[in-house]
């Protein structure tokens, strides 16, 4: 029926940037603390796994935990290294490494930047994929307030240019902060979402807003994930500080969503 909404089960997850400083200091801890909580998977970043992959694969399978992604800075996309971390990542139980960030500066004293960034990008995905991994991009702010001579975001240019297997892997709060609208984007690049971070953002408080006071239409957001974004995913993801600790923000939010989840039937 036209208008219909999918009771689509979501899987909540936790971006390990939210709660990195307790992650990096006791991995261990972190993990058995984030299982506690009731989330039911992790999202790592490359550059805060300091140990061998094999003890973090075996936290995941104590705790029982699933590791849905795995972000690689741009740091770590360059030749050499992106062959040495994708090694790394194939001793983990994960099946999704996508690029966390990429330079954009140069764009804006040379507009033909853009021809050598989408070299590098496509080396990159064609890499990860070889290596046996889904792939996709993790959207900030810059990425939608940079601007090629097309008038076009870089967003937008990055999900014009790749084909739907390039996963979306949508950041509301980024969004937001770079003046875009998260629920549109879902909606204009559909069936691309499949992990989505769900993270606070206001007008007032910007990236200090936790979930539960975002500026944001959370039924509008969640309807549209599971309808058109083909969402499996949404993890809890926050990362600027203050005077909150970030475990007490991850369980709030963690049981605010859990909570909104279940009230639409999809949790």
């Amino acid at each position: 029926m036209k208008g219909c909404i999918i009771m689509k089960q979501l899987q909540v997850g936790i971006q390990i940037h939210a709660v990195r400083e307790d992650f990096e200091e006791n991995p261990d801890l972190a993990l058995k603390r984030i299982a506690e909580i009731g989330y039911q998977g992790v999202e790592f970043v490359f550059q805060y796994l300091t140990r061998d992959a094999e003890y973090y694969a075996q936290l995941l399978a104590e705790t029982g935990l699933a590791c849905y992604s795995i972000m690689i800075d741009w740091k770590n996309l360059q030749p050499g290294k992106l062959e040495e971390a994708l090694e790394y990542c194939k001793k983990l139980p994960c099946d999704c490494v996508v690029l966390g960030s990429l330079a954009l500066a140069p764009l804006a004293e040379d507009p033909a930047y853009i021809n050598f960034l989408l070299d590098f990008i496509k080396d990159v995905v064609g890499k990860i994929r070889a290596a046996g991994f889904k792939t996709g991009f993790h959207n900030h702010d810059k990425d939608h307030l940079t601007h090629l001579e097309d008038g076009r975001t870089f967003f937008e240019f990055m999900f014009d240019t790749f084909p739907n297997d390039f996963m979306l892997m949508m950041d509301t709060g980024n969004a937001q902060g770079g003046g875009a609208d998260p629920i549109s984007l879902i909606k204009r690049y559909p069936h691309r979402t499949q992990i989505a971070h769900f993270k606070g953002y206001s007008t007032k408080a910007t990236y200090l807003a936790p979930v539960w006071e975002s500026e944001i239409d959370t039924d509008a957001l969640l309807d549209t994930l599971a309808n058109e974004g083909d969402t499996n995913v949404l993890s809890i993801e926050f990362g600027k500080r203050s005077d909150y600790v970030p475990f007490e923000r991850a369980e709030r939010s963690y049981q605010w969503l859990a909570s909104k989840l279940r009230e639409k039937g999809m949790y």
